[in-house]
């Protein structure tokens, strides 16, 4: 969560939601039996807050329903609108990045696997430093 904030924020950035997050987030993390969901909703609440990562339910591209869907660098596509450099998610799993992008606590969430290292190829997609 550090390195994440380390990584997106620019030196005397005044960021109170930000850090107050991270604050909580850090606290949580002390306290977890397995620390990699509460990791992921942190990356997942600071790309939306830096207004980088969005959950829609329709294809930013064409507006058809999303099903299947392909995270860009700027977009949530559907499997039609996809491009080449896209991160791709199942419904189950674009289901639990909603659950994550909606979330106010900390509790567990069942990662399906591979789940942490596409929302990591993500940040770093977004995230160009």
């Amino acid at each position: 969560c550090i390195s994440a904030m380390l990584q997106s924020q620019f030196p005397s950035k005044p960021s109170p939601h930000l850090f107050e997050a991270l604050r909580r987030h850090i606290l949580e993390i002390a306290d977890a039996d397995d620390h990699r969901h509460i990791s992921m909703q942190f990356l997942i609440k600071l790309l939306k807050h830096e207004g980088l990562l969005e959950a829609p339910s329709c294809c930013n591209e064409c507006g058809s329903p999303l099903k299947d869907v392909y995270i860009s660098k700027s977009s949530a596509l559907c499997t039609r609108c996809k491009g080449i450099e896209t991160t791709s998610f199942t419904q189950a799993e674009y289901a639990v990045l909603k659950a994550f992008f909606e979330r106010r606590s900390c509790a567990a969430i069942e990662m399906p696997p591979y789940f942490s290292e596409k929302i990591e190829e993500i940040f770093t997609q977004k995230i160009d430093r």
